[in-house]
């Protein structure tokens, strides 16, 4: 791995590196550097995890910056995208390792985030794995190729490196479940404008497939213990925040209302989610946003 003198006006690529890394992963992190995109690994794996897959394996052209899982997945993007700012980068787009984003999409959300000029972010649409392995009918070729939204998952947004003062990191006490809500409406608040982009199609793993059917219908996946608090927590933290709107609160306030039955009912390890709920509701929220 290496970091070549200059990136003046380069487009990169920041992906957090966290847990077992996917089998895809190194051939789309080489796909994407052949295509002269910058990719920019944050290791934010557990020395056992870096010592059984080092990072230098999964690519010969990517940088590396070591963050240590501080902030989990928002820290990682952070880090990330400093790096990527530092070293010259005009245009960053943030990528999950459990996504599948081709260069020629990628492509795509840069000649969309050049169009729609400065506090855009641009995004793909998503399909989850689980649920949709073929691709829909693309409703781009009816003419809306550029949708707004209100927000976009983390994974495939695109931005200009001008843009981050002003759009500001991602709020790390969250770590990971609706770090990307808070950062997107925090964002429109600031004057950018969300758009998905109807050509561009990312293919994004959600945890794993639920093994039980009737949560597989619901759109559910499999999470563990630790994920499920940090939703129920995190959500508590959403709702006290007046950026978001409250039809989304509401939206996602009657989804975790019966998400946690299920989790009780339909899934392994029956006790440890039940403690996680418990203190999912019960722990102190995360510290505010000094940001928003």
């Amino acid at each position: 791995m290496g970091t070549p003198a200059s990136h003046a006006d380069s487009h990169a690529v920041v992906v957090p590196l966290y847990g077992v890394i996917p089998h895809t992963l190194p051939s789309q992190l080489a796909g994407l550097s052949d295509a002269n995109f910058r990719v920019v690994l944050v290791d934010n794996r557990t020395p056992q995890h870096r010592a059984d897959r080092p990072a230098a394996t999964l690519s010969s052209k990517a940088e590396l910056v070591v963050n240590h899982n501080r902030g989990g997945l928002a820290g990682g993007f952070n880090r990330g995208v400093a790096h990527a700012i530092r070293t010259g980068a005009s245009t960053i787009t943030l990528l999950d390792q459990d996504s599948q984003l081709n260069a020629a999409h990628l492509h795509e959300l840069g000649t969309s985030l050049a169009r729609c000029g400065p506090r855009s972010l641009v995004g793909p649409r998503v399909i989850d794995r689980w649920r949709q392995p073929t691709q829909p009918k693309h409703r781009w070729q009816q003419g809306n190729r550029l949708q707004p939204k209100r927000m976009l998952i983390s994974s495939g947004t695109t931005f200009f490196a001008a843009d981050w003062p002003t759009l500001g990191p991602m709020h790390e006490p969250l770590e990971i479940d609706y770090v990307d809500h808070h950062w997107c409406f925090r964002a429109r608040q600031r004057g950018f404008q969300c758009f998905e982009n109807q050509r561009v199609t990312l293919v994004q793993a959600f945890g794993e497939r639920h093994p039980n059917r009737i949560c597989h219908q619901l759109g559910m996946q499999l999470y563990g213990p630790d994920r499920h608090y940090t939703a129920v927590r995190n959500l508590r933290w959403l709702l006290l925040q007046p950026s978001a709107p409250v039809d989304v609160k509401a939206k996602e306030l009657g989804k975790m209302a019966i998400k946690p039955i299920l989790w009780l009912l339909m899934e392994p390890k029956r006790l440890a989610n039940l403690r996680a709920v418990l203190h999912g509701l019960l722990d102190p929220l995360p510290a505010k946003d000094p940001q928003a």
